[in-house]
Protein backbone atom coordinates (compact mmCIF):
# COMPACT_ATOMS: atom_id res chain seq x y z
CA UNK A 1 0.00 0.00 0.00
CA UNK A 2 2.96 2.23 0.72
CA UNK A 3 4.59 1.53 -2.44
CA UNK A 4 1.73 2.33 -4.56
CA UNK A 5 0.74 5.94 -2.75
CA UNK A 6 4.18 7.21 -3.84
CA UNK A 7 4.03 5.76 -7.31
CA UNK A 8 0.28 7.62 -7.67
CA UNK A 9 1.95 10.47 -6.03
CA UNK A 10 4.76 10.37 -8.48
CA UNK A 11 2.54 10.35 -11.28
CA UNK A 12 0.40 12.61 -9.86
CA UNK A 13 3.66 15.48 -8.99
CA UNK A 14 5.18 14.82 -12.78
CA UNK A 15 1.52 15.39 -14.45
CA UNK A 16 1.06 18.76 -12.31
CA UNK A 17 4.63 19.82 -12.97
CA UNK A 18 4.86 20.12 -9.05
CA UNK A 19 8.43 20.05 -9.30
CA UNK A 20 9.17 21.31 -5.19
CA UNK A 21 6.57 18.25 -3.99
CA UNK A 22 8.54 15.30 -6.16
CA UNK A 23 11.78 16.08 -5.02
CA UNK A 24 10.61 16.27 -0.98
CA UNK A 25 8.95 13.16 -2.17
CA UNK A 26 11.61 11.69 -2.74
CA UNK A 27 13.54 12.49 0.14
CA UNK A 28 10.22 10.96 2.23
CA UNK A 29 10.93 8.04 0.32
CA UNK A 30 14.83 7.88 1.58
CA UNK A 31 12.49 7.66 5.35
CA UNK A 32 10.27 5.00 4.36
CA UNK A 33 12.38 3.08 1.82
CA UNK A 34 10.42 -0.24 2.88
CA UNK A 35 7.57 0.31 1.24
CA UNK A 36 8.68 -1.64 -1.88
CA UNK A 37 8.70 -3.88 -4.29
CA UNK A 38 10.63 -6.64 -5.81
CA UNK A 39 10.04 -6.83 -9.67
CA UNK A 40 13.53 -7.65 -11.46
CA UNK A 41 14.98 -5.33 -9.10
CA UNK A 42 13.79 -3.65 -5.56
CA UNK A 43 12.08 -0.41 -6.11
CA UNK A 44 11.94 1.32 -2.88
CA UNK A 45 10.03 5.03 -2.98
CA UNK A 46 12.84 7.32 -3.69
CA UNK A 47 14.15 5.30 -7.11
CA UNK A 48 10.07 5.41 -8.07
CA UNK A 49 10.83 9.36 -7.43
CA UNK A 50 14.10 8.97 -9.36
CA UNK A 51 12.00 7.96 -12.32
CA UNK A 52 9.85 10.94 -12.00
CA UNK A 53 12.67 13.57 -11.59
CA UNK A 54 14.09 11.57 -14.99
CA UNK A 55 10.73 11.50 -17.14
CA UNK A 56 11.05 15.58 -16.04
CA UNK A 57 14.13 16.61 -17.33
CA UNK A 58 13.91 14.80 -21.02
CA UNK A 59 10.24 15.80 -21.54
CA UNK A 60 9.76 18.62 -19.44
CA UNK A 61 12.88 20.21 -19.38
CA UNK A 62 12.28 22.07 -22.82
CA UNK A 63 9.70 24.48 -21.09
CA UNK A 64 12.27 25.87 -19.31
CA UNK A 65 15.47 28.26 -20.58
CA UNK A 66 17.57 26.23 -17.90
CA UNK A 67 21.15 24.71 -18.67
CA UNK A 68 22.93 22.01 -17.14
CA UNK A 69 26.15 24.54 -15.52
CA UNK A 70 29.62 23.25 -16.51
CA UNK A 71 30.87 22.44 -12.73
CA UNK A 72 27.71 20.21 -12.11
CA UNK A 73 28.76 18.91 -15.94
CA UNK A 74 31.98 18.18 -14.18
CA UNK A 75 30.53 16.44 -11.12
CA UNK A 76 28.75 14.30 -13.46
CA UNK A 77 31.58 13.14 -15.81
CA UNK A 78 33.19 12.08 -12.54
CA UNK A 79 30.69 10.16 -11.34
CA UNK A 80 30.63 8.21 -14.87
CA UNK A 81 34.08 7.33 -14.83
CA UNK A 82 34.10 6.69 -11.28
CA UNK A 83 30.49 3.90 -11.89
CA UNK A 84 32.70 3.16 -15.48
CA UNK A 85 35.99 1.80 -13.28
CA UNK A 86 33.89 -0.06 -10.52
CA UNK A 87 31.95 -2.13 -13.23
CA UNK A 88 35.18 -2.80 -15.07
CA UNK A 89 36.41 -3.89 -11.67
CA UNK A 90 33.39 -5.99 -10.81
CA UNK A 91 33.24 -7.62 -13.89
CA UNK A 92 37.12 -8.71 -13.46
CA UNK A 93 36.87 -9.76 -10.09
CA UNK A 94 34.46 -13.12 -9.29
CA UNK A 95 33.42 -12.53 -5.30
CA UNK A 96 33.64 -15.23 -3.40
CA UNK A 97 30.00 -15.25 -1.91
CA UNK A 98 26.76 -15.97 -3.81
CA UNK A 99 23.79 -13.87 -4.62
CA UNK A 100 20.18 -15.52 -5.61
CA UNK A 101 21.26 -13.83 -9.01
CA UNK A 102 24.00 -13.66 -11.11
CA UNK A 103 27.04 -11.11 -10.04
CA UNK A 104 26.25 -9.49 -13.62
CA UNK A 105 22.68 -9.45 -12.81
CA UNK A 106 23.87 -7.95 -9.56
CA UNK A 107 26.51 -5.58 -11.10
CA UNK A 108 24.08 -4.12 -13.56
CA UNK A 109 21.37 -3.91 -10.91
CA UNK A 110 23.70 -1.92 -8.48
CA UNK A 111 24.84 0.68 -11.37
CA UNK A 112 20.85 1.03 -11.99
CA UNK A 113 20.24 2.28 -8.63
CA UNK A 114 23.22 4.58 -8.59
CA UNK A 115 22.71 5.99 -11.76
CA UNK A 116 19.06 6.79 -10.24
CA UNK A 117 19.59 8.59 -7.37
CA UNK A 118 22.42 10.01 -9.17
CA UNK A 119 19.47 12.42 -11.63
CA UNK A 120 18.86 14.11 -8.37
CA UNK A 121 21.90 16.49 -9.50
CA UNK A 122 20.48 17.18 -12.23
CA UNK A 123 17.06 17.88 -11.15
CA UNK A 124 17.90 21.12 -9.69
CA UNK A 125 17.64 22.64 -13.03
CA UNK A 126 14.03 21.98 -13.00
CA UNK A 127 13.06 23.78 -9.52
CA UNK A 128 11.62 26.95 -8.83
CA UNK A 129 13.33 30.31 -7.74
CA UNK A 130 11.37 30.60 -4.58
CA UNK A 131 12.33 26.62 -3.79
CA UNK A 132 12.50 27.70 -0.13
CA UNK A 133 9.28 28.95 0.54
CA UNK A 134 7.65 25.51 -1.75
CA UNK A 135 10.16 23.17 -0.45
CA UNK A 136 12.23 23.74 2.83
CA UNK A 137 9.16 23.31 5.37
CA UNK A 138 7.84 20.21 3.78
CA UNK A 139 11.31 19.00 4.12
CA UNK A 140 12.09 19.94 7.61
CA UNK A 141 8.26 17.77 8.60
CA UNK A 142 9.67 14.82 6.26
CA UNK A 143 12.81 15.05 8.59
CA UNK A 144 11.57 15.46 11.56
CA UNK A 145 9.10 12.04 10.95
CA UNK A 146 12.07 10.52 10.13
CA UNK A 147 14.00 10.66 12.99
CA UNK A 148 11.08 9.92 15.30
CA UNK A 149 10.99 7.26 13.14
CA UNK A 150 14.63 5.97 13.85
CA UNK A 151 13.76 6.91 17.71
CA UNK A 152 10.80 4.01 17.41
CA UNK A 153 13.36 1.78 15.90
CA UNK A 154 15.92 2.40 18.74
CA UNK A 155 13.44 2.12 21.59
CA UNK A 156 12.44 -1.58 19.76
CA UNK A 157 15.72 -2.85 19.23
CA UNK A 158 17.04 -1.30 23.14
CA UNK A 159 14.25 -3.07 24.49
CA UNK A 160 14.94 -6.38 22.76
CA UNK A 161 11.94 -6.25 20.53
CA UNK A 162 12.39 -7.30 16.77
CA UNK A 163 10.95 -4.34 14.73
CA UNK A 164 10.08 -5.01 11.11
CA UNK A 165 12.72 -7.46 10.11
CA UNK A 166 13.08 -8.08 6.44
CA UNK A 167 14.26 -10.44 3.57
CA UNK A 168 16.65 -9.62 0.95
CA UNK A 169 18.54 -11.61 -1.69
CA UNK A 170 21.55 -13.37 -0.93
CA UNK A 171 21.14 -13.81 3.47
CA UNK A 172 19.93 -16.48 5.46
CA UNK A 173 17.10 -16.32 7.40
CA UNK A 174 17.05 -18.28 10.45
CA UNK A 175 14.45 -21.55 11.50
CA UNK A 176 12.10 -19.13 13.42
CA UNK A 177 12.11 -16.48 10.00
CA UNK A 178 12.25 -13.77 12.69
CA UNK A 179 15.76 -12.65 12.04
CA UNK A 180 17.21 -11.88 8.83
CA UNK A 181 21.80 -12.93 8.99
CA UNK A 182 24.31 -12.19 6.91
CA UNK A 183 27.76 -12.78 6.16
CA UNK A 184 30.48 -9.80 6.27
CA UNK A 185 34.22 -10.82 6.96
CA UNK A 186 33.92 -14.62 7.69
CA UNK A 187 31.27 -13.41 10.87
CA UNK A 188 27.90 -14.17 11.01
CA UNK A 189 25.25 -10.99 11.85
CA UNK A 190 21.91 -9.97 12.67
CA UNK A 191 20.49 -7.50 10.68
CA UNK A 192 16.96 -5.82 11.45
CA UNK A 193 16.06 -3.37 8.90
CA UNK A 194 13.08 -0.68 9.95
CA UNK A 195 11.00 1.90 7.97
CA UNK A 196 14.07 2.97 6.05
CA UNK A 197 15.32 -0.13 5.44
CA UNK A 198 19.06 -0.26 6.15
CA UNK A 199 20.21 2.14 8.92
CA UNK A 200 22.61 3.77 6.59
CA UNK A 201 19.87 4.58 4.70
CA UNK A 202 17.95 6.49 7.38
CA UNK A 203 21.68 8.32 8.60
CA UNK A 204 22.22 9.30 5.19
CA UNK A 205 18.65 10.99 4.99
CA UNK A 206 18.69 12.45 8.33
CA UNK A 207 22.59 14.00 8.43
CA UNK A 208 21.86 17.15 5.87
CA UNK A 209 18.71 17.39 8.04
CA UNK A 210 20.89 18.04 11.11
CA UNK A 211 24.02 19.99 9.90
CA UNK A 212 21.33 23.03 8.13
CA UNK A 213 19.47 22.86 11.83
CA UNK A 214 22.79 23.33 13.41
CA UNK A 215 24.05 25.81 11.21
CA UNK A 216 20.43 27.80 11.15
CA UNK A 217 20.57 27.78 15.21
CA UNK A 218 24.30 29.27 15.16
CA UNK A 219 22.80 32.23 12.95
CA UNK A 220 19.92 32.46 15.56
CA UNK A 221 17.48 31.25 12.96
CA UNK A 222 15.14 28.62 13.51
CA UNK A 223 12.56 26.33 12.13
CA UNK A 224 9.28 27.63 13.31
CA UNK A 225 10.66 28.57 16.34
CA UNK A 226 13.42 28.05 18.94
CA UNK A 227 11.45 26.11 21.08
CA UNK A 228 10.46 23.42 18.25
CA UNK A 229 13.90 23.54 16.69
CA UNK A 230 15.84 22.71 19.66
CA UNK A 231 13.78 20.10 21.00
CA UNK A 232 14.26 18.14 17.40
CA UNK A 233 17.58 19.04 17.47
CA UNK A 234 17.97 17.25 20.42
CA UNK A 235 16.11 14.25 19.62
Amino acid sequence: IGFFIFLFLTIYYVRKNNFANLLVLYFAGLAFATCCVYYITIWTPDKVACMGMAYCIIFKRKHYNTRIPQPLKNILWSLIFLLFISTVIGIASTPKYTYLISPIQRLILSNFSYISNSIILIYGILLPIDLKGKFFPKYCRVMELAILTGLLHLMFLSAGVEFMPIHRAGVVSDTMGNDVIAEFGGSIITRIYAFAGEPKGLAFCILPYIIISICMFLRNSYIKNKKYHLVFLAL
